[in-house]
C-alpha cells in the first residue's frame, strides 16, 4: 500500500429498517485518536476477525447525521411474554436496526473508504472478510458433523426386555 492510497472520503451505505441513506465522514486526526485511545492494538483485529459490532460501533461514531438515533420508548414483549416499556437510542438503536450480512458489508466498505483506503484495497480487505467468514462456517458445520453420536439406548448394554416408554398410558399385562 502505498500513501497516494490512502485518501479519506464520505462514503455511504443505506439501510433497509429505514429505507435511508446514511452518510459517514472522512476520518481525521481526532477520529484516529480515537480509535487508538478506544481499540488500541486490538484495531486490526477487529477488521481481520470480522467483529461486526466494533465496526458498526466505529461507523456509528462517523456518521455525519446522528438525528435520526435519538433515545425513543418503545414497547417490547420480555422474554417473559410480558409488555414492557423502555427506551433504546444512539448506539444500541444503531445495532438493532443493521440487519444481515449485505448491510454490514456496505457499512464497512463506507467505513473504509471514510478512513481513507482506495477502491482496489477496499476490494482485496472485502474479499479476504468474505473468505474468512465462509471457513468459519466451514468449520462450524465440519464440528457439527463431526460430533461424537450418543448411543441408541436399544444397544447392547441394555439389560431390560421391557418396552421403552413413550411417556404415553402405562403398558398393563397379565389381567
Amino acid at each position: 500500500m502505498k500513501l497516494e492510497d490512502i485518501r479519506p472520503e464520505r462514503a455511504s451505505f443505506k439501510l433497509k429498517a429505514t429505507g435511508k441513506e446514511y452518510f459517514i465522514r472522512p476520518f481525521n486526526l481526532d477520529d484516529e485518536l480515537w480509535l487508538q485511545r478506544t481499540y488500541g492494538e486490538g484495531l486490526k483485529k477487529i477488521f481481520d476477525q470480522g467483529r461486526f459490532h466494533d465496526i458498526c460501533r466505529i461507523a456509528y461514531r462517523q456518521l455525519e447525521d446522528r438525528s435520526e438515533f435519538v433515545k425513543q420508548k418503545v414497547k417490547i414483549v420480555n422474554e417473559q411474554g410480558d409488555h414492557e416499556e423502555t427506551e433504546i437510542g444512539g448506539l444500541d438503536l444503531f445495532y438493532a436496526i443493521v440487519r444481515g450480512m449485505e448491510e454490514k458489508m456496505a457499512i464497512l466498505q463506507a467505513l473504509l473508504s471514510a478512513i481513507g483506503l482506495s477502491r482496489p484495497i477496499q476490494d482485496e480487505l472485502i474479499a479476504d472478510e468474505i473468505s474468512n467468514l465462509k471457513k468459519k462456517a466451514e468449520a462450524a458445520a465440519n464440528t457439527a458433523t463431526q460430533s461424537p453420536k450418543s448411543e441408541s439406548p436399544s444397544g447392547p448394554n441394555v439389560s431390560t426386555s421391557s418396552p421403552t416408554s413413550t411417556g404415553g398410558q402405562p403398558i398393563i399385562s397379565g389381567r
